[in-house]
């Protein structure tokens, strides 16, 4: 016999909504304007923004989770966490 467990329902928005268990989604911005303390969403981890290296096309950031930096593109969009 198998586990089965649930999962929070995600919203079109993103919104949470502790009521109705949906999942709050943050904002996209643009790679180039990420600042350490930001705390970037990739996929479902949320990753501590510790440092941030901008380029005039590439932009560099160094979080908490990972011993390498990860690369955008400078215009490249971004979610961040709520």
């Amino acid at each position: 016999m198998q586990n089965v467990t649930s999962t929070p329902a995600t919203s079109l928005d993103g919104v949470v909504d502790p009521q109705h268990s949906t999942v709050r989604l943050g904002r996209h911005v643009s790679a180039g304007d990420l600042h350490p303390g930001d705390i970037v969403q990739q996929c479902d981890w949320s990753l501590h923004v510790c440092e941030v290296n901008i380029s005039q096309a590439a932009v560099a950031i160094a979080v908490t989770e990972f011993g390498f930096p990860l690369h955008y593109a400078a215009d490249e969009r971004v979610q961040l966490a709520a």
